[in-house]
C-alpha cells in the first residue's frame, strides 16, 4: 500500500470517525429532549416575538414617541441574559436557551409595569427574555439606555408595528 492510499485511509477514517461522533450527539440531543434554537428565529418563534414585542412595546410606549419598527434579537442563555438586561436571579435554568429582544429608539414609560409609581419608570429601551421552549415571555424591563446585545450573540432584527396606547388602558 502506498504512502497516498494510506493517507487517504486515514482521512476516510477519521472523517467516518467525525460523522459517527455528530450523529450520535445529535441522537443522544434529542433523546435528552435538547433542542437547539437558530441565532436567527425561524419564521414561527419570530412570529411569536413580534406579537410579544406588540403587547409590551404598544402598553409601554411613553406619549408622543415615535414607535421603532424593528426590534433587535439575540438567542443567549437564561443567565446571561438575566446578568445582561435586569440583573435578576431566578430558581430557572441559568443554562436554558432564551431569546433576548430589544426595542429602542423611543420613549418607554412602565405602564405596565407592577410597581407603585409605574409611569415613574422611563428609559430609551425595552428589553424582554422568551423562553422558545414554553413559548413565555420570562422578564422585561424598561432600561435607560440601550444595552449592546452583541456581547451575547450573533444579533438579527425583527419587524414590529407598535400603536400608542395612553397607560390608563395598557395595564
Amino acid at each position: 500500500m502506498g504512502a497516498a492510499n494510506r493517507h487517504r485511509t486515514r482521512v476516510s477514517l477519521l472523517f467516518g470517525v467525525i460523522l459517527g461522533i455528530a450523529a450520535v450527539s445529535v441522537v443522544a440531543l434529542d433523546a435528552l429532549g435538547g433542542t437547539t434554537y437558530s441565532a436567527v428565529p425561524t419564521p414561527e418563534i419570530a412570529q411569536e416575538l413580534q406579537q410579544v414585542a406588540t403587547t409590551l412595546g404598544s402598553g409601554n410606549l411613553g406619549p408622543g414617541s415615535t414607535p421603532p419598527t424593528t426590534a433587535q434579537v439575540v438567542l443567549t442563555t437564561r443567565g446571561d441574559a438575566l446578568s445582561a438586561t435586569s440583573g435578576d436571579t431566578d430558581n430557572l435554568d441559568p443554562s436554558t436557551s432564551v431569546y433576548v429582544v430589544q426595542l429602542e429608539g423611543a420613549t418607554f414609560v412602565g405602564c405596565m409595569a407592577k410597581a407603585l409609581n409605574p409611569t415613574s419608570i422611563e428609559g430609551q429601551s425595552l428589553v424582554f427574555v422568551f423562553d422558545p421552549a414554553s413559548s413565555e415571555l420570562t422578564d422585561w424591563s424598561i432600561e435607560q439606555e440601550p444595552i449592546d446585545l452583541s456581547g451575547l450573540g450573533v444579533v438579527s432584527n425583527i419587524s414590529i408595528n407598535l400603536a400608542s396606547v395612553p397607560c390608563s388602558e395598557a395595564g
